[in-house]
């Protein structure tokens, strides 16, 4: 059962004068780590840092934002400017001037370390001591926002999208089944969307998007294409799906997508491998 609204606006107060953020910096507890991922184990002196937006780090509603995300920052004895992974050219290390860790000048953040955790928990941890000059929040802001931005979709599309029989439901559980050992999802690079209208639209109206599911191999590219396929009807008899229209589903691999496939299209990171599916749907079952 959801908790009341009054309970929510106090867990978020509880987690705001806390002073939670993006770039937060913190270890939880003993304890509290035996709720994280087993790949989120931290070593000596790592530390785990909130991604999600500060926004929403300290919304009122747990239902509509029931997750934060946080990632690995190992550390690092010696910063240097100049060096490529210090300045956000690549997409899955960013290194992260930071203060108040003895020996650390920095924090190696790798996006391929990252997890979605349930917001509630925030309200009996605390940030730690370390933190982030305002030069080196900005550039872990632009780092995430360049390479995993998050798109404004229509409410009511996320809506439709997310039922127990709409697309994105269909398409995560897709991307949690095992294949050979792994998530099906650890095959898939990226995914992008694009969508017929901004517009909040009544129930008597259906969305139409399109989707590109990049893939790293052929093999992934076959199981989804074999799982997914019966989501695309016909242009003269479409597939409504809780009120959402897939016109169109392109699955292949890096090398064969080209620039034409992903005009008009924004990279949707809430279906990418490095958003774990698997673990993100375990801990949305821990919600109540």
């Amino acid at each position: 059962m959801c908790a009341a609204k009054e309970e929510q606006e106090s867990w978020a107060t509880t987690i705001q004068r806390a002073g939670w953020k993006q770039g937060s910096i913190f270890r939880p507890s003993e304890d509290a780590s035996s709720l994280l991922s087993p790949y989120l184990e931290l070593g000596p002196n790592e530390w785990l840092v909130v991604c999600t937006q500060t926004c929403s780090v300290c919304a009122a509603n747990f239902d509509k934002e029931p997750l934060l995300e946080i990632l690995v920052g190992s550390p690092l004895p010696r910063y240097n400017p100049k060096h490529v992974d210090s300045k956000g050219r690549t997409s899955h290390t960013l290194q992260l001037p930071v203060s108040g860790i003895a020996g650390v000048q920095a924090l190696e953040c790798l996006l391929g370390r990252r997890a979605f955790v349930p917001r509630k928990l925030f309200r009996d941890w605390k940030p730690g001591s370390p933190w982030l000059g305002k030069e080196a929040l900005n550039a872990f802001k632009g780092w995430l926002a360049h390479y995993y931005m998050r798109i404004a979709l229509p409410d009511e599309l996320v809506t439709r999208l997310r039922k127990p029989e709409g697309i994105s439901s269909k398409i995560a559980s897709t991307f949690a089944m095992q294949r050979k050992g792994r998530n099906a999802d650890e095959g898939v690079v990226s995914v992008y969307i694009e969508w017929s209208t901004d517009d909040e639209l009544p129930p008597t109206r259906r969305y139409g998007i399109s989707l590109v599911i990049v893939c790293d191999d052929d093999e992934t590219r076959e199981f989804m294409e074999r799982e997914l396929s019966g989501l695309v009807g016909r242009e003269s008899a479409p597939i409504s799906i809780e009120g959402v229209i897939l016109e169109e589903l392109v699955i292949d691999t890096v090398e064969n997508i080209t620039l034409t496939d992903l005009s008009g299209k924004f990279r949707f990171t809430e279906w990418d491998e490095l958003s774990g599916w698997q673990q993100r749907l375990e801990n949305m079952g821990t919600i109540g």
